[in-house]
């Protein structure tokens, strides 16, 4: 779950855009998007809410900015089956994506020199979305990232 994260957060970074310092509201689709076959973490990324670019030292940029990732469990499978695991992963979400953020803020010196700050992940057994007619469990992460822009050459 670690490199799932981590992946992405840097896809949805690399396509956060700036209009002077102001961050551009952003739309991206996390790198598993196999809806249909996956009893696994898929993402959707809601519009950046806020954010900054400052010219820093070397022709690099510095960034603040906020965003939402939704992790989506697909409940049931092709049969109609309840799957088995999939509430219980779902409810682990929110402790292993905290506790894993807190004792790596920089995920893995992936993001060098930047931080990823959970600011709150919220999962609710009663909370179903309904995509193409499956339903996944959905657990919603709002997080905060401050450090140097990633761009798609620095992955």
């Amino acid at each position: 779950m670690r490199k799932e994260l981590e992946t992405i957060l840097l896809e949805w970074m690399k396509t956060v855009h700036y209009k002077g310092e102001q961050a551009i509201d952003t739309f991206g689709t996390g790198p598993f998007e196999d809806l249909e076959d996956r009893n696994a973490i898929i993402t959707v990324q809601d519009p950046l809410t806020n954010g900054s670019l400052k010219r820093g030292t070397h022709q690099r940029f510095t960034v603040s900015c906020s965003g939402k990732i939704f992790f989506l469990f697909r409940r049931y499978d092709k049969d109609g089956n309840v799957i088995a695991d999939a509430e219980d992963r779902f409810k682990a979400v929110p402790d292993i994506t905290i506790q894993m953020m807190a004792k790596s803020p920089s995920l893995g010196k992936r993001l060098q020199g930047g931080r990823v700050d959970p600011k709150a992940c919220n999962s609710d057994i009663n909370t179903l979305l309904k995509i193409d007619s499956v339903i996944y469990y959905a657990s919603q992460l709002n997080f905060e990232y401050s450090g140097r822009l990633i761009e798609s050459e620095d992955v």
